[in-house]
């Protein structure tokens, strides 16, 4: 019985938190989504490949992410829960379009996709069912994107759209 009250007070603690630290400058503006793009980079999925992590790295490829993370529920420990979609291009190009259903995913602008659900679980790597993507260059520091996508893994489907203005983005390499 010791050991009962012992792990609820565990749970009582790790549970109740006092939302955001002021002092500290978090990564996803206060609405939970980010766009940006950044330039002389490129993606990789993870060896063996999973559903939550892709790797990035300088390269020669411009590459968009869309990041939303979810809200958190305070009396929750270990809810959180971030999705990101990549979308890798050839840097030649000021305006792309895909249809996953009259497309191939390998396009011949170059173009890869990815999904990934970033959280306190595992996934497996996620397969595109639905993939309509769009996106039109406004200056060298903005671009216009519109996705619709669904992604599947384990018999669970993800869908997410947005439409929406990406911001250059830096990112130190070394």
């Amino acid at each position: 019985m010791r050991y009962i009250k012992l792990l609820v007070l565990l749970l009582a603690i790790t549970a109740c938190g006092e939302g955001l630290d002021p002092d500290i400058t978090y990564p996803y503006p206060e609405e939970g989504v980010e766009r940006q793009f950044f330039l002389n980079a490129q993606l990789s999925p993870a060896q063996p490949s999973r559903g939550e992590y892709i790797n990035w790295n300088k390269g020669d490829k411009t590459i968009f992410r869309y990041v939303y993370a979810h809200p958190d529920e305070p009396n929750i420990a270990d809810d959180e829960l971030t999705e990101v979609f990549w979308i890798e291009l050839d840097p030649e190009f000021d305006e792309f379009s895909f249809n996953l259903g009259t497309e191939t995913q390998s396009s011949p602008l170059g173009m890869e996709f990815y999904y990934t659900r970033v959280c306190f679980c595992n996934s497996p790597a996620f397969e595109f069912t639905n993939l309509q993507v769009s996106g039109r260059k406004l200056s060298e520091t903005e671009w216009t994107v519109n996705f619709n996508m669904t992604a599947t893994a384990n018999g669970q489907e993800f869908s997410m759209v947005d439409n929406g203005t990406y911001t250059l983005g830096t990112f130190d390499w070394d």
